[in-house]
């Protein structure tokens, strides 16, 4: 540091020398690693120092007592010092005389395959990792570096003899543990060809080690009926199926394998043996499996089948129809029997209404008699048999007859009876033709003319029929009849039709004669009147609100009377209840709004001392209300329909009725005097937009 050098007494010239040394120092450290169990490692730190200042010279650490190095000023001076590092490093420090010279650095770290565990270095743990290879499984190993391994127990693995581990396990834990493979030697497995119900032959059986494939032996085994088919893994053929010589690959276990047999087929040919159509297929046949034969499809004319036979002839063995059949070893032909036939014929009436013909039975191709007709069909003569129910006759009745290879039915063949039908006619009409013929259970029509006015009624013998405008159509015909018809004067019905609001009396006329005419009488009820009348030709009438009667034309059908009542009804009404009249006027407007609902005439708008506005119906119509009030009213025909409330009018501000118009009140100021003067009286004025001024003359004050 500074310091004030002081001379001793000048007495001459003299040199004040001053020497400036620097003191410098230099400090080295090593790294160093952490024994096994150790938390601190040791290091020799090279040290020098030139110049020094002071004593001692000392290097100090963070967590160190200070290392004296040196205590005298000796310049240079160096030398080595042994210092303790704690895990993970430590700073020391080069001082003198409280002057820090130089740094140096140690790091200490644990020794190879150990780590530091927060105290101490320790060793690393490491696992072994068994892959059995599909074996049983193995339980891993865990160990510290360096400690002694021993060998697991052994895998299995079914099918497989085990081998040892790929690579060997050490004796010590190796650094990283590792994972060891088991290795597997394949078993020796046998695969047994079994004849599953063969008859003869052999194959022998044939060892394949587990997991390898190799081809199956070729079958050697036979089986009477049958062809080998394949192997199976069950017996039933339900398993898992290899072809002859497939290539197989074996599991962990010996196996047995089982024939396969598909049963031989042969074929029964069948022979119709004189058939005339029909055929009957070809049948295949599992060997010596009872089977049904096929149905017959062989026909012969005029036999029946009756079963197969082994010989054409029928002295061979029989078989019936869809009989179980077992086949041997080869194809068969089987031959149809026949048996002559008989066959009925079943007589049908055809529509007969009694009687009855017994069924008769012929043997194939012999004529013989038919039987004789019993049945009846009233209003029909039997005319013969014919073999549809529509064709016609083939057969007379007893005729010979051949019949042929099936059952025939024959069907009864009439004739319709006609019969005479006979008209006749009384007077104002007629009918023809006066006779015709019909058939039994057809109708006879006839066209008829009457005199107008007149209606037909029919009678006589046949069943009673219609009548369509002019055509009369009789019942069914059973037999000859007659028909007869009379005329008599028509009579209709005159009905009536009306709405609510009144009463049409009667309500009906039956009876009425052809060409007359009748009455009704109607009447409106209170508030109602007749809007019209028509119907049945009589003459239209207008409205009316009192009774009337109403004559129809002549009759000549069935007819209405229509009767329409209306119910007038009006509306009127103000757009205010009071207006205003204006100055210099004697009345104002209010808006009249009227309607009028089924008229009879044209309505009007009325009050007192006013002109009627006529019009059924007005909208915002201006209408006049004198001083005082008024009321309008709604008139139609002399009916009053509505009227409107009281209006009232009265005169504006500043104004009052002189008893003519509303005149302007003026009030007038003369010095301290007040007078008022009428409009029509007062002097000296003039008027500009209704003001008035004047000049001052108490004397015309009133």
């Amino acid at each position: 540091s500074a310091y004030t050098y002081t001379t001793g007494a000048i007495t001459s010239a003299c040199t004040v020398s001053v020497s400036f040394a620097q003191m410098t120092g230099t400090l080295t450290s090593p790294s160093c690693t952490v024994p096994v169990g150790g938390s601190t490692c040791s290091v020799s730190l090279s040290w020098g120092i030139t110049n020094p200042i002071g004593t001692p010279t000392a290097i100090t650490a963070s967590l160190m007592t200070n290392l004296n190095v040196t205590n005298t000023l000796t310049s240079p001076q160096s030398g080595v010092q042994s210092a303790t590092v704690p895990y993970g490093g430590r700073t020391f420090y080069l001082y003198n005389n409280a002057q820090l010279l130089a740094t140096a650095a140690s790091a200490a770290s644990c020794a190879s395959e150990t780590t530091w565990n927060t105290s101490t270095c320790s060793l690393n743990s490491y696992t072994i990792t068994f892959n059995s290879n599909g074996g049983s499984a193995v339980s891993s190993i865990t160990a510290d570096y360096g400690a002694s391994v021993s060998s697991p127990i052994s895998p299995t693995k079914t099918g497989y003899s085990f081998a040892g581990w790929s690579p060997v396990i050490p004796a010590t834990m190796p650094s990283g543990g590792g994972t060891f493979t088991a290795q597997w030697t394949p078993n020796i497995n046998t695969v047994t060809l079994n004849g599953n119900t063969n008859t003869g032959g052999s194959t022998a059986s044939q060892n394949i080690a587990t997991a390898a494939t190799a081809n199956l032996n070729a079958n050697g085994y036979t089986k009477t009926g049958y062809t080998f088919a394949s192997w199976n893994t069950l017996a039933n053929g339900t398993g898992t199926t290899y072809a002859n010589g497939a290539s197989y690959t074996i599991g962990t276990a010996s196996v047995t394998l089982y024939a396969q047999w598909t049963v031989d087929t042969y074929t029964v040919t069948f022979n119709g043996n004189t058939n005339t159509g029909g055929a009957t297929t070809t049948q295949t046949l599992a060997y010596s499996t009872a089977t049904p034969l096929r149905a017959n499809g062989y026909t012969k004319t005029g036999y029946t089948f009756t079963s197969w036979n082994t010989l054409a002839n029928g002295t061979g063995t029989t078989y019936a129809e869809v009989a179980d059949y077992t086949i041997g070893l080869a194809n068969v032909t089987l031959y149809a029997q026949w048996t002559v036939g008989s066959y009925t014929v079943t007589f049908n009436g055809n529509a007969n209404t009694g009687g009855a013909t017994a069924t008769e039975t012929f043997v194939y191709n012999i004529p013989k008699a038919l039987t004789a007709n019993g049945y009846t069909k009233t209003g029909y003569d039997f005319a013969g048999w014919a073999t549809t129910a529509v064709g016609v006759v083939g057969y007379a009745n007893n005729a010979s007859y051949t019949i042929g290879g099936a059952d025939v039915i024959l069907y009864a063949k009439w004739t319709v009876k006609s019969y005479t039908v006979t008209a006749s006619a009384g007077a104002n009409g007629t009918i023809l033709p006066a006779t015709k013929q019909a058939d039994y259970g057809s109708v006879a029509t006839f066209t008829i003319t009457k005199n107008a006015g007149f209606e037909a009624d029919f009678g006589g013998t046949c069943a009673a029929g219609s009548l369509s405008g002019l055509t009369y159509v009789t019942g069914i015909i059973t037999g000859n009849c007659t028909v007869s018809v009379t005329f008599t004067v028509s009579t209709f019905i005159v009905s009536t039709s009306s709405n609510a609001g009144g009463t049409i009396s009667p309500a009906s006329r039956i009876g009425v004669t052809y060409a007359d005419n009748t009455t009704f009488d109607i009447a409106p009820n209170s508030g109602y009147y007749i809007g019209s009348v028509a119907g049945c030709s009589g003459t239209p009438n207008g409205a009316s609100f009192i009774p009337i009667t109403y004559t129809t034309g002549n009759i000549i059908n069935n007819c209405t009377v229509t009767v329409s009542f209306l119910h007038m009804t009006g509306t009127i009404s103000s757009s205010s209840n009071s207006c205003i009249i204006a100055g210099g006027e004697s009345s104002c407007n209010v808006d009249l709004t009227w309607s009028t609902t089924h008229p009879i005439a044209t309505s009007a708008v009325t009050a007192n001392g006013m002109t009627d506005v006529n019009g059924n119906s007005g909208t915002s119509v201006p209408f006049a209300v004198p001083y005082g009030s008024r009321i309008f009213y709604l008139y139609n025909n002399s009916l009053k329909l509505d009227e409107t409330p009281i209006i009232t009018s009265s005169c504006a501000a500043n104004t009052e009725w002189n008893g003519g118009v509303c005149a302007q009140i003026i009030v007038g100021v003369c010095g301290t005097s007040f007078y008022t003067c009428d409009k029509g009286t007062l002097t000296n004025q003039f008027d500009d937009t209704n003001l008035w001024a004047w000049q001052c003359d108490p004397a015309a004050a009133p």
